[in-house]
């Protein structure tokens, strides 16, 4: 009997777990920046492009990459590349 109710509160404890963190990633992308400010990126939004900065709306908001500048809601329409780009790797 004992066993039987840990394996019903692992399970349950598992279930549950599992749907919240489904629901974390169903979060939908924040809206579009404001106009008139820059926006930082969503604090749960993770990165790894490499370096290759963008500009971004009227108000010229400077991001490393596009990755940062999506984060931050801008559409790639909306952003320019500046500067060299990625670097390129020499062996």
């Amino acid at each position: 009997m004992r066993n039987r109710l840990l394996r019903i509160s692992v399970v349950v404890l598992v279930v549950t777990t599992l749907s919240l963190g489904m629901v974390a990633l169903a979060k939908k992308p924040p809206k579009p920046p404001p106009v008139g400010g820059c926006p930082d990126p969503a604090s749960w939004c993770v990165c790894y492009a490499l370096y290759a900065p963008v500009v971004c709306g009227p108000d010229a908001c400077w991001y490393s990459n596009d990755c940062w500048a999506g984060c931050a809601g801008w559409q790639p329409s909306q952003c320019t590349p500046v500067g060299p780009g990625p670097i390129p790797v020499q062996f």
